[in-house]
């Protein structure tokens, strides 16, 4: 009995206040919901537009997602520029789409390993996510795999993104398949769906391609 009492009189545990990221996060959804609601027919068109872009785009991807919504692509564009300047993008600007692929596989095996972005050009913001080194062979890739590893502003031609990846993933030795996607962003804030690019190491030194 005296142990239940006990239990009955201990004082409830505090709550901790939320972050202001927390604040900042809760803000901006309220903003999103409060702005969707207040646009008009030809407005949402936009968004219905530029999710069917999205949809449409490069549905190579190493990873099966769902198809985003015109709502869903409102939020993203809109918790993408909402932190950074405070605020909400009433339409939508459609999301870049990567031009054709052009250019070579490099291999030099005298050199260290190394992972290069060669041959194509793109003007835009370009974010880059990857998986660890899987065997050869696979092509699949379970559900989180795939993690943002950087940014660029744009694609040059030739861009060496081996920090980037040997910052969250041991270089491979040979024999093993390595994935990376590439996402345009665009000015507004919004994604193009994945273009996928792979290589099988084979020496040290390794470049991809747009698939």
């Amino acid at each position: 009995m005296a142990a239940k009492l006990a239990l009955s009189t201990t004082a409830p545990r505090k709550r901790r206040a939320p972050s202001s990221a927390q604040i900042a996060q809760r803000q901006a959804y309220q903003r999103l919901g409060q702005t969707w609601r207040s646009l008009s027919f030809d407005e949402k068109a936009t968004w219905v537009a530029a999710s069917r872009q999205i949809n449409g785009a490069h549905p190579n991807s190493t990873t099966k997602t769902a198809r985003v919504t015109a709502y869903s692509t409102f939020v993203q564009a809109g918790t993408s520029l909402y932190p950074t300047t405070g605020t909400v993008p009433r339409t939508a600007t459609l999301p870049p789409v990567f031009p054709a692929p052009f250019g070579s596989l490099l291999l030099a095996a005298e050199a260290p390993f190394r992972l290069v972005i060669t041959g194509q050009t793109y003007p835009h913001h370009v974010l880059i996510r990857a998986a660890a080194p899987v065997p050869a062979g696979q092509t699949t890739y379970p559900k989180g795999a795939f993690k943002i590893i950087g940014t660029l502003p744009s694609l040059t031609g030739s861009d060496d993104i081996t920090a980037l990846y040997t910052a969250h993933f041991l270089a491979p030795g040979p024999g093993a398949s390595i994935a990376v996607e590439l996402i345009g962003v665009s000015a507004g804030g919004l994604r193009t769906a994945p273009t996928v690019l792979s290589v099988l190491t084979s020496g040290t030194d390794l470049a991809l391609v747009l698939d």
